[in-house]
């Protein structure tokens, strides 16, 4: 029982009024190992001033005393405090002060002589239902800040909304009545979420999550939700949320402009690089052109295969430059939506044949050895065009980059085809980034430097 009782008075203060000397010297030693502070008193007026200065948690008192009895000093200390716990000691049972103290409000009676079991019990109970009052109001209090700042809302297991604060109203711009006995998948439509909310609180667990509703005037609310237990029997789920709309919209605001800045800084970056990548081809196409009509000019003869091989050289940086305007072209067609992508069935390996065929060149002048492992009877149903332009830029990176062998295969599996194309070089450093549009990979890793305009594999 001691330490039981301990568990509720240690942490509480006590006023002790008796006019009996030994009495109260008795029974204060006895309430000092019980509660933190205990305060003395010889009758019922010295009770009320100390109860004013020390604010003590409960008053034991006996009733017939000098200058104020304890039934006055009672009604006195239930003017200050309604709720203040008051246990009446008296070696009298009088029908009209037991009345006189059920109509005050007395918590408890006890009879003199004191027993200290009887004592002890009757501490017990005032002492718990001390403690629980101060316990339901301190969560009343935080309850009362909660929802003078929250968006707060309660449901049943029915899903039916039973409680809606004011904050929750003025945001929604429905009537807090109105919001009651109405579903709360009305609230929010996300019928996986609300499921989730009643799964985590039969859990013993909060749900913390980002919630998007709609108002009455049908514009959107952003809130920061959290769910709860409304309490102990899990009966209902409470939810605590915050309007982050103006949050959000700023966000959304600053992404725009982030945004806007990256797309500048990549028009920069891509003017640069595309005048570059032009430059090279029209130089060689220019240089080619005069060295040929120069030897017209002057009736020198070139030998076939050389204006052969010059004539090559210049239809390929003629194509090269057509390839990145186009490449261009089709970006923005990507850009603005006007792209059509119509599929087909074709055979992969004809594909990848056409396109070895078509950069002979490249592969002559790197020197590489390029394996096909692509059986003809291996079909794909995709747009023939795009996936061409894919693995022509994949294909170039391959053999630019590479050292001397690429190859080039189909696996099929439970998801498809598997295509690989691959190469002997150094690798990707950062394999995300060089999707982006107008990327490259590092040309430390790379030694080559910085070529093309960035666009093949963003495609």
């Amino acid at each position: 029982m001691t330490q039981e009782l301990l568990h509720y008075t240690k942490g509480l203060k006590l006023l002790y009024v008796e006019d009996d000397p030994a009495a109260q010297t008795k029974f204060k030693e006895v309430f000092a190992i019980l509660f933190s502070e205990v305060w003395a008193a010889d009758n019922g007026a010295q009770g009320v001033e100390l109860y004013q200065k020390h604010q003590p948690d409960i008053v034991i008192t006996d009733i017939q005393m000098p200058l104020m009895d304890g039934l006055s000093m009672t009604r006195a200390l239930r003017q200050i405090s309604s709720d203040l716990p008051v246990i009446l000691v008296t070696g009298h049972v009088e029908a009209e002060l037991f009345l006189e103290s059920i109509e005050i409000g007395v918590d408890a009676y006890l009879r003199k002589p004191l027993e200290q079991s009887q004592l002890f019990k009757t501490l017990l109970r005032v002492c718990q239902n001390l403690v629980a009052l101060k316990k339901r109001k301190e969560e009343n209090r935080y309850f009362t800040i909660i929802t003078q700042s929250s968006l707060v809302c309660k449901f049943d297991p029915q899903g039916q909304i039973t409680y809606a604060n004011e904050k929750l109203s003025e945001a929604t711009g429905y009537p807090a009545d109105a919001l009651i006995d109405t579903p709360f998948t009305d609230l929010v439509t996300d019928e996986k979420l609300y499921s989730m909310m009643w799964q985590m609180v039969r859990d013993q667990k909060i749900w913390r999550g980002r919630v998007t509703t709609v108002t009455k005037q049908g514009s959107a609310l952003v809130l920061d939700m959290m769910a709860i237990a409304a309490d102990e029997t899990k009966e209902e789920v409470m939810t605590i949320g915050h309007d982050v709309t103006p949050m959000v919209a700023l966000e959304a605001e600053l992404e725009k402009e982030r945004q806007k800045r990256e797309i500048e800084n990549a028009k920069e970056h891509f003017l640069v690089l595309f005048t570059h990548e032009l430059k090279t081809p029209l130089n060689a196409i220019i240089n080619f052109t005069k060295y040929l009509k120069g030897k017209s000019d002057t009736n020198q003869e070139v030998p076939p295969a050389k204006v052969t091989t010059l004539l090559g050289s210049i239809l390929n940086n003629a194509n090269t430059m057509l390839n990145q305007v186009s490449e261009i072209l089709e970006l923005s067609r990507i850009k603005s939506g006007k792209n059509s992508y119509e599929r087909n069935t074709f055979a992969l390996r004809s594909v990848v044949e056409e396109l070895i065929n078509g950069m002979q060149e490249l592969i002559r002048h790197h020197n590489s050895e390029v394996t096909l492992s692509i059986t003809p009877d291996t079909l794909i149903h995709s747009n023939q065009d795009y996936l061409k332009q894919i693995l022509k830029h994949i294909f170039s990176n391959a053999l630019i980059y590479g050292r001397e062998k690429v190859v080039i295969a189909a696996e099929e599996n439970e998801r498809g085809i598997t295509l690989c194309i691959e190469d002997d070089g150094p690798g990707i450093m950062n394999k995300e980034e060089v999707f982006n549009l107008y990327s490259h990979d590092n040309d430390e890793l790379l030694h080559h430097g910085k070529e093309g305009i960035g666009l093949g594999l963003y495609f």
